[in-house]
């Protein structure tokens, strides 16, 4: 697996979360995304979601 670009977006206000996007290849070179939710209080971590993509969209411009 190889991992080649990762974002964080964070929420504003009363919102102490960030959430962080992972894109990378399998071994069979298909992408897939991997979203993980962080509590930047208490630095846990949560799996959102893991999803085949096509690449980066909108929300990493």
């Amino acid at each position: 697996m190889q991992v080649y670009k990762t974002k964080a977006k964070k929420f504003s206000g009363t919102d102490f979360h960030e959430v962080h996007r992972f894109y990378g290849t399998s071994a069979e070179n298909e992408l897939f995304c991997v979203q993980i939710k962080e509590n930047m209080k208490n630095k846990q971590k949560y799996l959102i979601s893991v999803f085949p993509t096509e690449g980066p969209n909108i929300w990493d411009a």
